[in-house]
């Protein structure tokens, strides 16, 4: 296969770049992906393929990426459940579509480009008109506010915590830190979570010394916003 994709700079802040397997995966799914429409002869059928698609079969898929077939399947559907790729299967292989193909192959491209060009203008402008001058700075201000609600807290989802959990192989229950902490509007204490992974690994230390309960009694919290030793 030959060619090449691209990867755009929000995937820095994305769910899928904070795990390295995930983000393995995906990866590897763009570069599967046809570039065209085309036919894939599987057995004795010609299967139609449109940009953004591409057949594999579950032994196949874990041996390109070097990982069991199961936890393959697990990364898989992880990227399905984000909205991230759907997947039709049948008893001898599937077809995988990354959604939204075009927007991360060549809108947002051209959008950029367009940006910058209209930037450059601007700029090299001896005399500016002002209302246009305000104009592109009110635009530069929308994105600078987009840029920065993609950096703010996201909770992460069931999926995302079985998945780091499992790859620490804690014990800890997913669904338990997910229901404590949603009671708690994703705080730790007064202050809003920032990384839900440290949380993960603070109840692993706990874990070490009892095991943690979560009753539906309220717990008050230490100065630090964890459960104080008594609590659990």
């Amino acid at each position: 296969m030959e060619g090449w994709v691209r990867l755009h700079r929000k995937l820095l802040s994305s769910s899928v770049f904070e795990n390295e397997k995930l983000l393995k995966v995906f990866i590897w799914c763009l570069l599967k992906a046809s570039h065209k429409e085309r036919d894939q002869v599987v057995g004795l059928n010609a299967i139609e393929l449109t940009p953004g698609q591409f057949i594999t079969g579950r032994k196949k898929a874990a041996s390109e990426l070097g990982l069991k077939e199961s936890t393959t399947d697990n990364y898989l559907k992880a990227l399905e459940k984000l909205n991230i790729i759907s997947m039709k299967m049948n008893s001898k292989y599937r077809v995988v579509t990354i959604e939204n193909w075009e927007l991360y192959q060549s809108k947002d491209e051209d959008i950029d480009s367009k940006v910058t060009a209209d930037e450059q203008q601007i700029d090299n402008k001896v005399t500016a008109n002002k209302q246009q001058a305000d104009t592109n700075k009110n635009v530069k201000n929308v994105k600078k506010e987009k840029n920065n609600n993609i950096c703010r807290f996201t909770p992460p989802t069931l999926e995302e915590v079985q998945l780091y959990c499992e790859e620490r192989s804690n014990g800890i229950d997913p669904q338990r830190f997910i229901d404590f902490y949603s009671s708690k509007g994703w705080k730790v204490g007064n202050t809003k979570m920032k990384d839900w992974k440290a949380a993960i690994r603070t109840w692993e230390n706990r874990n070490k010394k009892s095991e943690p309960v979560v009753s539906n009694n309220a717990v008050n919290l230490d100065q630090n916003g964890y459960m104080p030793i008594d609590a659990m």
